[in-house]
């Protein structure tokens, strides 16, 4: 597949491939998928952990009355970790289903809110 991107009154011709990599994104195949998904799973876990701290966090501060400002600024942050979790989780399966079934999968890590999320696609 070509496509065809507008540059100054001029053109020019693209792979799918190199498109891809224009906007940032990686290929992995067969090994490299399976420890791609590995290092996705650990960024994941840090997430929830940091997600987990957070609200810990925005608790104690409430019940003990160091400052609600405080409190609000740890629970929007914790929310922020665990929706940003979750997505990556999402992600994740995702990532597995197109290994298993197509072996392997193209990646994306994107910025959302300072929090970065995976985007997967299929080959």
């Amino acid at each position: 597949m070509t496509y065809a991107m507008t540059l100054d009154n001029s053109w020019e011709l693209m792979s799918e491939e190199e498109m891809y990599d224009v906007n940032g994104g990686q290929k992995f195949i067969g090994l490299a998928a399976w420890a791609q998904i590995s290092e996705m799973l650990a960024v994941t876990f840090g997430l929830f952990v940091l997600g987990g701290k957070l609200a810990a966090a925005a608790t104690a501060t409430v019940w003990t009355g160091i400052g609600t400002v405080i409190g609000i600024l740890a629970a929007v942050g914790a929310t922020a970790s665990i929706l940003a979790g979750i997505w990556d989780a999402a992600n994740i399966v995702t990532a597995i289903t197109f290994t298993v079934i197509g072996g392997g999968f193209n990646y994306n890590y994107v910025g959302l809110f300072g929090i970065g999320v995976y985007l997967v696609t299929g080959l």
